[in-house]
This record gives structure tokens, sequence and C-alpha cells, in this order.
């Protein structure tokens, strides 16, 4: 899976810049060993680590880990 040329926040739909410290989190696909629902966050690189996962990208840690308590708090309900 190729990433595309303009990336833009899921979160809050901000544009990356090239000095920007952005954050991927992905949730594990179906045809993953993991459970349904697990994430995996790592930090935004240029090497193609997105194959098993369906990634997200997020400007920064606030983004990522607001979108991240909203999933726990989905998951606990």
């Amino acid at each position: 899976m190729s990433r595309p040329t303009q990336v833009v926040c899921d979160g809050c739909g901000k544009v990356k810049q090239d000095v920007n410290h952005w954050w991927v989190v992905a949730q594990l696909t179906h045809n993953s060993q993991r459970p349904k629902g697990a994430f995996v966050v790592w930090p935004m690189q240029d090497i193609e680590l997105y194959e098993a996962y369906e990634p997200m990208d997020f400007c920064g840690q606030d983004c990522a880990l607001k979108f991240i308590s909203e999933q726990m708090g989905k998951m606990s309900q």
C-alpha cells in the first residue's frame, strides 16, 4: 500500500508539513493473528510498514491519544 503524497491528519484535518512530528495509529486487519480492534502506534516513517494494517495519520500526540481514548471508550461499553 503506498502512502498518499499529501498527508492529512485523520483527527483534526491539518496537512502535514516537512518538520511535523506525526504518528501513525493502525488498526489490525481481519487477517491478522491479533484480536480484532487491537491497535499499533508508531512514529511516521518513510518505510512501508502498512501491509497488515489500516493506518491512520495523526499530526501529533494530542490527536493520536484522543483517537485511542475514544476507541478504548467504545470497547469498554
